[in-house]
């Protein structure tokens, strides 16, 4: 399949899926007190509340990793990349936000999801519906490895947002869209590349 792009830029979107769990608690309890925006162009979400850690895209940050990202209107620094899987984690002192959970295995054929993040260049996050079409697909075109591929389009802005499932955990990231689907790498992967920046359960 052809017609991936990194979103950044506004992109086509499609009808979302039927909601199958409690979204609006969802958002009011977890979603809003941990997505952040990064500089009008990208949306984030808290991985450490403790060390300020917030985990993005990394098409979303700048050329050069000396520079900041600013997050939230605060100066942060990278601390991690990994061009390969396209994640960026960035250190933002006194972000103080919860962080969100990475879920504990990827998402499956059919299961319901969630993105909510900054896009079309509108002040507050938007919550957009989907179904999991493809938890492990190869899309040569957009890059190597595994994706978790949905149902429905991104919008320009949500690259670095969280999808989360039923239980408000993070099954996947924001990262390329076409003008019918969107697809990000998957819980396993972000746990396995920059894992160790992530806050650890508590006992």
């Amino acid at each position: 399949m052809r017609g991936w792009v990194a979103m950044v830029g506004l992109v086509m979107v499609t009808a979302p899926a039927p909601a199958q769990a409690d979204w609006r608690t969802i958002v009011e309890a977890r979603l809003l007190k941990s997505v952040v925006q990064l500089s009008d162009t990208c949306s984030g979400f808290v991985i450490n509340e403790k060390e300020d850690y917030v985990l993005t895209a990394k098409h979303c940050g700048p050329d050069d990793p000396s520079k900041p990202v600013v997050v939230d209107l605060i100066p942060g620094k990278v601390i991690a990349t990994d061009v390969h899987k396209d994640l960026l984690v960035v250190h933002v002192p006194g972000v103080d936000r919860p962080a969100l959970k990475i879920a504990d295995s990827d998402p499956h054929y059919g299961q319901p999801v969630a993105s909510f993040g900054y896009g079309g260049g509108y002040e507050r996050p938007m919550l957009r519906l989907a179904t999991v079409a493809q938890p492990k697909a190869i899309i040569p075109d957009a890059g190597p490895g595994e994706w978790v591929m949905l149902d429905a389009a991104f919008v320009g802005g949500q690259s670095g947002a969280p999808v989360v499932n039923a239980a408000g955990e993070v099954v996947m990231m924001v990262q390329m869209s076409s003008a019918l689907m969107g697809i990000g790498r998957s819980a396993e992967v972000i746990r396995d590349r920059v894992g160790k920046y992530c806050e650890k359960a508590k006992p």
